[in-house]
């Protein structure tokens, strides 16, 4: 066989090899299984959790932290010098006072003594000068049996009115050194100027009390302030500050809660952070026996109810979406993202106000895409209802 036909058949058989590949290509293709469509079954429809969306007039709110003072504070020092003879039995840290208790007692031997003298003194005067007013009434019948114009010019000096004058100055002092007396005497009992609570107590029965030395530091227990400190934008929400109160709520640090409302603006910054410092008040701190009573210097959470603001939302933070925007759906199941304006944000929650329809609900599920409009399915619905631009099965 020479070159030319093997060459020939070479080619022959590559032919027939290329057409039995294109005839089983054909093949292959016309014979593909097909997957049939289930019936019934929705197409690229995303499945959503919600939420309703209450529309309502809400309050602002002002979260902060608080430091608890007292309103009224006392430091009672010993007025007069002497023993400490006797201490009230509840002079103890903690213990409670009612105005006009003794807490302690000084030595007053000395000072009943001075009041004694004092008043001897008292009589002591007092009896010169009726002796004296006696001496005028006596010199006054003299003068009248004499010739006026030749003592009318001494009359002053005969009737003793320097005298007189002198004696009245005399029981004048007298009755102001009994009154000192007595003050002093007063003085060895301290007593409570108002119902308060002990903070300090430094009186021992012995001790020996001088004039200024702090014995008892206390604080009145009708009223505590809270001293808060908030940011200068928050005050936006409390604008009658000072001229109208607003309510709150203290929250203590085992979760129990008190009332409180505000009392003023105080009239400085802050030294750390220059926020502005507000004070509040709660009455009757010790009144409440299901709770225990706020401490002086505790740090406690405050919520401050402010002005009212109308047709408002509060929503999780995490359900306003980036851009300001939030995702609701309405009663066809399309999905509507609306803008949102923040009115106030909260540490959980926002407080929003959008312009929604009646029947919407937030949509609390994320989604791949949010397209204004699109078709979506609620949790729980067997079927979402058929798009009508979406083609029907049997078209398929």
């Amino acid at each position: 066989m020479n070159h030319k036909t093997q060459r020939l058949i070479s080619i022959l058989v590559g032919s027939l090899l290329l057409l039995g590949s294109i005839f089983g290509a054909i093949v292959f293709v016309k014979t593909k299984p097909v997957a049939e469509r289930r019936r019934g079954m929705s197409s690229m429809i995303s499945v959503v959790e919600t939420m309703p969306l209450t529309i309502a007039n809400r309050p602002l709110q002002v979260d902060c932290l608080g430091t608890v003072i007292p309103d009224k504070q006392a430091t009672l020092q010993a007025e007069v010098t002497g023993r400490i003879v006797a201490v009230a039995d509840n002079l103890v840290e903690g213990n409670h006072v009612k105005k006009g208790d003794i807490l302690v007692e000084i030595e007053s031997a000395d000072y009943e003594l001075a009041l004694a003298l004092a008043e001897a003194n008292l009589l002591t005067a007092q009896s010169d000068l009726r002796i004296e007013e006696g001496q005028q009434d006596v010199v006054r019948n003299e003068l009248d049996l004499m010739d006026s114009e030749q003592t009318e010019n001494y009359r002053d000096l005969l009737l003793r009115e320097p005298q007189l004058k002198s004696a009245q100055a005399a029981v004048k002092s007298a009755e102001l050194a009994v009154e000192s007396a007595q003050l002093d005497l007063e003085r060895t009992k301290i007593r409570a100027p108002f119902d308060a609570v002990i903070v300090s107590s430094d009186a021992d029965i012995g001790d020996y009390a001088q004039s200024s030395t702090t014995l008892i530091e206390l604080a009145a227990t009708d009223r505590y302030f809270i001293r808060a400190s908030v940011a200068l934008s928050a005050l936006d929400s409390l604008p009658m500050l000072g001229r109208q109160t607003y309510s709150a709520e203290v929250i203590l640090s085992d979760g129990s809660t008190r009332p409180a409302q505000t009392h003023r603006l105080l009239p400085d910054l802050s030294e750390t952070g220059r926020m502005a410092r507000i004070l509040l008040a709660v009455n009757s701190p010790y009144a409440d026996g299901e709770s225990r009573p706020l401490l002086l210097d505790e740090v406690v959470r405050v919520s401050i109810t402010g002005e009212m603001v109308e047709n408002a939302t509060l929503i999780p933070r995490k359900y306003l979406r980036d851009g300001n925007v939030v995702w609701t759906i309405d009663a066809d199941n399309k999905l509507h993202v609306l803008p949102a304006e923040l009115l106030q944000g909260y540490t959980d929650e926002v407080l929003i106000r959008i312009d929604t329809e009646n029947g919407m609900e937030l949509i609390t599920s994320d989604l791949i895409s949010s397209v204004d409009g699109m078709q979506l399915r609620r949790v729980g619905e067997q079927q979402a209802r058929p798009d009508a631009n979406r083609p029907n099965e049997q078209d398929a």
